[in-house]
């Protein structure tokens, strides 16, 4: 488990130095306020120390936008196919990146540096090479469940690895509870800010880029903070009906961080007055956006819990990887107490990580518990 975790810290590192790279070319001054306003988010802290894909996601996503730019400017074919190939990994290490695929493609056709017979090449080419990447991925997915799309399009791809209801249930618990009155999805982006933990255990946006943000309000952008502005705004607004899930928003305020910045730094620089108390109101929103990061560490792994044990030399805390969730210490428990002859049965919970014994799991789609029975024939709980 600690490879993956050293993947998404190595991303988190990649993405700050593209984005400090992008800023210092566009104004020296305050090249690190894109990084400040997007590393500083605890969600994005706590993802950089998980073993989940989206850093690495954001990370392939990022380059791919940085290539195609630089395709732009130089016109070299090679950059326009390696932003499809990086674009391909994107999507391939998370489907929702696929709506930023979508939001990119959209965007691009108010792009007015690029003629459109030009952007019809670069819709083809990039189209191709993304599915070219996800071959493996469909191929491995048909043969090991029937649906090259899994776990979605579960009523198109019919197979037996899945049922209609559990496919169902999926879609809901991506969806938070299926649709939403207006309102909710109008008021949903400010509280992702305002209401920590309400949508998830690891859901802390923090406050510095919500008060930046109605910086994109001003200030002249090029046509390459435009797109990228777009991108963010386009894709957010495709994902939001489909899934109220905060992670899956983080990379639109990634690529929002950049017109933020960029924005607020030519005002800034323009207002005496600004330029004079930024640098402090600056620090002391960083400050708070750290403290709330590292509170929801803390609560996810207890590291000053563990840290405290070791310098008072006492017995290490009994759970090998720290994790606030009871899943470890539960699986240590059975390991350590359940005879050999015991088996046991997850309900709710399809990460079997660690357990020893004979085992069967059910995710959270496997609502109904006894239809998991109907398939068991040497599983005797």
């Amino acid at each position: 488990i600690l490879l993956p975790k050293l993947i998404s810290l190595a991303s988190t590192v990649l993405i700050a130095l593209l984005l400090f790279n992008w800023m210092r070319n566009q104004n020296r001054s305050y090249s690190l306020l894109a990084v400040m306003l997007f590393c500083t988010i605890p969600q994005a802290g706590f993802l950089a120390s998980s073993s989940k894909p989206d850093m690495t996601g954001m990370l392939f996503m990022l380059a791919a936008l940085r290539l195609f730019f630089s395709f732009i400017n130089s016109r070299m074919t090679r950059d326009l196919v390696l932003s499809g190939v990086i674009w391909g990994l994107a999507v391939g290490s998370k489907y929702i990146f696929g709506f930023y695929l979508i939001g990119f493609f959209l965007a691009l056709l108010f792009f007015k540096p690029l003629p459109f017979k030009r952007k019809i090449v670069v819709y083809a080419v990039i189209a191709i090479l993304v599915f070219l990447m996800m071959m493996p991925w469909f191929i491995k997915n048909t043969v090991m469940t029937g649906n090259p799309l899994y776990p979605y399009l579960n009523s198109i791809f019919k197979s037996d690895h899945w049922s209609e209801s559990q496919g169902e249930s999926f879609s809901k618990g991506i969806r938070r509870g299926g649709s939403h009155a207006i309102l909710k999805y109008l008021y949903y982006p400010l509280e992702l800010f305002l209401k920590p933990y309400k949508y998830g255990i690891t859901a802390v946006y923090g406050v510095l880029l919500l008060l930046f943000l109605p910086f994109l309000l001003f200030g002249r952008k090029d046509a390459e903070i435009r797109m990228i502005q777009a991108t963010a705004l386009l894709s957010f607004i495709l994902i939001l009906p489909f899934a109220m899930v905060p992670r899956y928003f983080l990379p639109a305020f990634l690529l929002l961080s950049i017109p933020v910045a960029f924005s607020s730094t030519s005002i800034i620089q323009s207002h005496r007055i600004l330029r004079r108390y930024f640098p402090l109101v600056l620090g002391l929103l960083v400050s708070i956006n750290l403290i709330m990061q590292v509170s929801l560490q803390e609560r996810q792994y207890q590291g000053f819990a563990y840290l405290t044990f070791k310098l008072k030399h006492r017995n290490n805390p009994s759970v090998k990887y720290l994790y606030t969730l009871p899943y470890y210490r539960a699986v240590e428990y059975l390991n350590a107490k359940m005879g050999p002859e015991k088996q046991v049965l997850f309900v709710g919970e399809d990460r079997t990580f660690y357990m020893k014994k004979s085992f069967l799991a059910s995710s959270f789609n496997d609502h109904n518990l006894l239809k998991i029975f109907d398939h068991l024939e040497d599983f005797k709980p």
